[in-house]
């Protein structure tokens, strides 16, 4: 038999219905593999603004609990001080230091009230005093007996000689790692943190003296019924042993009553729901019925 001539055209238009073929099917491969990056992305996008809601959530969550409970510290303090001017002494808080609790709103809170007379005035305290303060957080006699003269340069009204000039220079001395770019302020401190700025002053050391320190109290010696253990210590032929006699006598009888004309720390703690919230307020009480409490500060206590 005779074979049957192919033809060419045919031929031709199959190959180039395969080649559209193909071309659609790559097509559709191409639109499906790009609706699923999208939906991918999609899904990516909706899961990060699910995640950052529930975050936005939490932090609002805890910023409101922070809120009341700084507000409860608030209302606990302002409950202190009225116990404080209650003229009867056995409704009135104790002043040296001590913790006590009150429940404020169903929220639990920790008070303390410091007299600042047992504290040591940085303004008004000897450099025999200072020093001896220094030591116990951890200078040796020497270097206390310096930063002793440096808080007392610091304080004093002017610079009068030329040794005092030449110590402010050393505040001024930018070029050496002790210079600060400033000089001493020759006034009284107006708050403990300023200690910070004399020269040569160790933080760790700071942190450990600061709870002893006031600027508040008026006078240079220290009353060793509100003083704590540190203060305590720095008194003149004070050790280790008789000071804890001394606080051990203290915790059995009953705690000093509230001084008219005295500076106190309050001191409101509370841990709650996550949140620990510390507020401090320092006020003086006039004994005047006009003004009875003067306020020096009132903040939010941060660290430890």
């Amino acid at each position: 038999m005779r074979g049957i001539a192919a033809n060419p055209d045919a031929t031709a238009n199959r190959a180039t219905a395969n080649r559209a073929m193909a071309n659609r099917d790559r097509q559709r491969g191409f639109a499906l593999l790009a609706v699923l990056w999208a939906a991918m992305m999609m899904a990516i996008i909706v899961g990060s603004m699910m995640a950052s809601s529930r975050s936005g959530a939490l932090i609002a969550r805890a910023r409101l609990n922070a809120a009341t409970l700084s507000a409860t510290a608030d209302a606990a303090i302002n409950g202190a001080i009225a116990r404080m001017l209650d003229p009867d002494p056995a409704r009135q808080p104790p002043t040296d230091g001590r913790h006590w609790g009150v429940t404020f709103d169903g929220i639990p809170v920790r008070l303390s009230v410091q007299d600042e007379a047992g504290k040591i005035d940085l303004n008004r305290a000897s450099e025999a005093l200072l020093s001896r303060l220094l030591e116990i957080g951890g200078l040796s006699p020497g270097q206390a007996g310096v930063m002793a003269d440096r808080i007392r340069q610091w304080r004093s009204p002017s610079a009068s000689h030329l040794v005092s000039w030449a110590r402010d220079a050393a505040y001024l001395d930018t070029d050496t790692d002790s210079g600060a770019g400033y000089g001493p302020r020759h006034a009284p401190f107006p708050s403990v943190n300023e200690l910070l700025l004399v020269r040569g002053m160790d933080p760790q050391v700071f942190a450990r003296i600061a709870p002893s320190l006031t600027v508040t109290s008026g006078t240079p010696w220290v009353d060793p019924a509100y003083a704590g253990r540190d203060a305590l210590l720095a008194l003149p032929g004070m050790d280790n042993a008789a000071v804890t006699t001394a606080l051990a006598a203290r915790r059995t009888a009953a705690p000093p009553g509230v001084a008219f004309g005295h500076a106190f720390t309050i001191t409101a703690e509370i841990a709650a729901a996550g949140v620990r919230v510390v507020r401090r307020a320092t006020i003086r009480l006039t004994g005047d019925t006009d003004r009875p409490v003067w306020t020096y500060s009132w903040e939010r206590v941060t660290g430890p």
